[in-house]
């Protein structure tokens, strides 16, 4: 890439971190905001429904020390509502010059 391009997408790039931190800091009061920095996101790979869900319950309340029914409760309580902004996060792709 030429010099001016590099500046260019260093420019964006910073432009869209921070219009990004700022949507999802303000922009949704009173609820939680998971900001993935790695592709794909560890939640993606954990179990959802069914037994392997309440295997991992029963293991999380053991290791944390905490009853089982609490474990899921939190669990169920940060399910996804709006996952992803736009096509798939708010990712830059320059595919050609």
């Amino acid at each position: 890439m030429s010099g001016d391009l590099v500046q260019f997408v260093k420019l964006l790039m910073k432009w869209q971190m921070h219009q990004c931190m700022e949507i999802g800091f303000e922009g949704i009061p009173g609820l939680c905001v998971a900001i993935c920095t790695l592709e794909s996101p560890l939640y993606e790979f954990l179990a959802h429904k069914g037994i392997a869900l309440d295997e991992l319950c029963e293991t999380l309340s053991k290791e944390m020390k905490v009853s089982k029914v609490l474990v899921q409760s939190r669990m169920s309580s940060l399910k996804k509502a709006n996952p992803i902004m736009g096509l798939r996060g708010s990712h830059l792709g320059i595919t050609e010059m």
